[in-house]
């Protein structure tokens, strides 16, 4: 735990915590799989203990509203519990939404409701997946997500990272010890399943201090106050390795509606009577 503390310290959570900041006010939808105790699979569990103080442990947004949405066996999980999942947090109105789990298709009704999301102004955190090697997974190469890949203590990018240019920011995301027992038993974790709610925590905090100052943050304010190395420096070293796209499976852009396109046509025909009017 005391390594956990290092990294509160390191990445800006104590700072805020010192400030009274403690993520009121703010809901957070954790979709993953093992979110119950007693199970084999606990992966939900850890990801959630992150967040929300579990026994003595000392969660990074403790005083977040959190709901934990299980999508069954990690094996085998149906979109559909995924996607119904994010309905629900745009439904009600959630401020974060943290995805650790993801697929090789980019199916299009899981891009259309990340776009539907950001456009409500959710915060969507995923994970980039631990394929050590250049890739996407989705939803975190979705347009619209934060893509969270993993980074040690030092700054350096794990090796296991899915290396690819829709990576967003890095969070501590190696070794991490975490309670998923009955009684608060300590497991070691590492991958960017981990590295997420890291940065969803830090969001948190970000967004209720935003809130008790009654400012807004928008995506681009958000991704920023999280790469600032003042506050928390959520960077690594050598971010160019994610920049080698050489995948062709990236999601094309989607297609323009009708109505919006005719609308472009009728400004356009008004641009060009007036500039005529202009020239007589």
């Amino acid at each position: 735990m005391r390594e956990l503390e290092a990294l509160y310290d390191q990445f800006g959570v104590t700072r805020y915590h010192s400030n009274g900041i403690y993520g009121q006010g703010i809901k957070i939808m954790v979709i993953d799989t093992g979110c119950k105790k007693g199970g084999a699979n606990v992966h939900g569990l850890a990801v959630a203990s992150l967040l929300k103080p579990d026994g003595n442990f000392k969660g990074i947004c403790p005083e977040s509203y959190l709901e934990l949405s299980d999508v069954r066996d990690p094996a085998d999980i149906p979109i559909d519990l995924v996607t119904n999942s994010i309905k629900r947090a745009i439904q009600e109105r959630f401020d974060i939404i943290s995805i650790s789990l993801g697929t090789g298709d980019p199916w299009g009704p899981l891009q259309d409701l990340i776009l539907d999301a950001e456009s409500k102004g959710i915060f969507v955190f995923a994970a980039t997946g631990n394929a050590g090697e250049q890739g996407y997974e989705y939803p975190a190469a979705c347009r619209g997500a934060i893509s969270v890949a993993s980074m040690n203590s030092s700054r350096t990018p794990s090796a296991f990272n899915t290396r690819n240019d829709a990576v967003v920011i890095f969070a501590p995301g190696e070794k991490m010890r975490l309670p998923t027992g009955e009684h608060g038993e300590l497991q070691e974790f590492t991958g960017t399943s981990f590295a997420t709610p890291f940065a969803a925590g830090l969001a948190s905090l970000i967004l209720s201090e935003a809130k008790i100052l009654k400012k807004k943050v928008n995506r681009r304010d958000l991704i920023d106050r999280l790469r600032d190395g003042q506050h928390f420096g959520l960077n690594c070293d050598d971010h160019t390795y994610v920049l080698e796209r050489t995948c062709t499976n990236f999601p094309a852009p989607l297609p323009k509606k009708e109505g919006s396109y005719l609308l472009g046509i009728a400004i356009l025909c008004l641009l060009v009577t007036f500039a005529v009017l202009l020239l007589k």
